[in-house]
């Protein structure tokens, strides 16, 4: 066996470093190094990944953005929170200013009611009066008495003559027994209401004004009967029949014409007008109002229209926020530029 055969066998041959050596410590060594190089690389990324962290840069960046800002800011917030003050009672001033236009024109409107439902019944009793002087079989002269109610022209359908039992004896314009307003099909709503007020009325008392009545064929109609007396008792009754909606159209006529809207109420059916809460804004400004005749109890809701409210309002809410709204960004703005120069430094 050659010596070259033994040297490989026995050992390395020179100039051929074993693994085990130094050299082979030195790559032991840089794989230890390489590892935990990466164990560095992915802590950082286990950082990163780290739950808020995102939210953490978001907030200091912002920090940092506003930092320069905040006295700029302080300095416009009093005129914020004055303009806010301001503007609040020039919004209450504005509220109360039109609330009592609309309530003055309640009252007005109060007053037209009652003064018509007072007409028609004073009217009423002229024409009993006069019916009490009638022989029941004149039907020529009760028209006549009864045409000049009929063209009045405050929504009056119908004027009937009734006995004593409240059964018809002349009904004028005659074919109206016939129609709607009169038909026979309703006269047990009829009578119930009169039943009811004149119950509770003395003979000799006036002319009443009843609840409105429900018609079967739809609407309702109001009622004004006085009692036809002869020697101081009631042989019969003058009854006066109107539409609702005729009745308070001729006594709103006034205030619809001058912007105002309105909604009447009998207990809790809406008789008359729009429903109040499908209203624009303006809704805010309604006003009540409660008229009683007789038997008759409206509750009548007075309020602008859209076009009437813009009139009543002032411009002066508006210009106060507006106006104090600028000069608070112009007094934070002159502040922020006076210190950007030492802000720099």
């Amino acid at each position: 066996m050659s010596e070259e055969t033994r040297s490989a066998d026995d050992g390395p041959v020179a100039g051929n470093p074993a693994p085990g050596g130094a050299d082979g410590r030195t790559g032991v060594a840089a794989e230890e190094t390489g590892g935990a190089g990466t164990g560095g690389e992915a802590e950082g990324a286990v950082a990163t990944a780290r739950p808020g962290g995102g939210a953490l840069r978001v907030l200091r960046s912002l920090a940092g953005f506003l930092r320069p800002l905040w006295i700029p800011l302080l300095a416009g917030l009093p005129v914020v929170v004055v303009t806010y003050l301001l503007w609040l009672a020039a919004g209450n001033r504005q509220y109360a200013v039109v609330s009592h236009a609309v309530e003055a024109q309640a009252g007005w409107v109060k007053s037209e009611i009652a003064r018509d439902l007072d007409a028609r019944e004073h009217a009423v009793e002229v024409l009993a009066h006069q019916v009490a002087a009638t022989p029941p079989a004149n039907a020529a002269a009760w028209d006549s008495a009864a045409a000049g109610l009929l063209s009045a022209g405050d929504g009056v359908r119908v004027v009937a003559w009734l006995d004593a039992s409240l059964r018809p004896v002349h009904v004028a314009p005659g074919d109206e027994r016939h129609l709607s307003l009169f038909n026979p099909r309703d006269d047990d709503l009829r009578y119930g209401a009169l039943d009811e007020v004149l119950g509770s009325a003395r003979p000799d008392r006036g002319a009443i004004v009843t609840a409105s009545v429900a018609l079967a064929s739809g609407g309702r109609q109001v009622m004004v009967c006085a009692p036809v007396l002869s020697r101081g008792r009631a042989m019969g009754y003058v009854l006066v029949v109107t539409r609702v909606r005729d009745m308070l159209d001729a006594m709103l006529r006034s205030a619809l014409a001058r912007g105002y809207t309105a909604a009447v109420y009998e207990g809790p059916y809406l008789v008359y007008g729009p429903v109040w809460l499908e209203g624009g804004p303006e809704v805010q400004y309604a006003n009540d109002v409660n008229v009683h005749a007789g038997a008759l109890q409206w509750r009548v809701r007075l309020w602008p229209s859209e076009e009437t409210a813009r009139a009543l309002e002032s411009r002066a809410p508006a210009a106060i926020l507006v106006l104090g709204m600028l000069t608070a960004f112009l007094l934070a703005a002159l502040v922020y530029v006076v210190r950007a120069p030492r802000a720099r430094v």
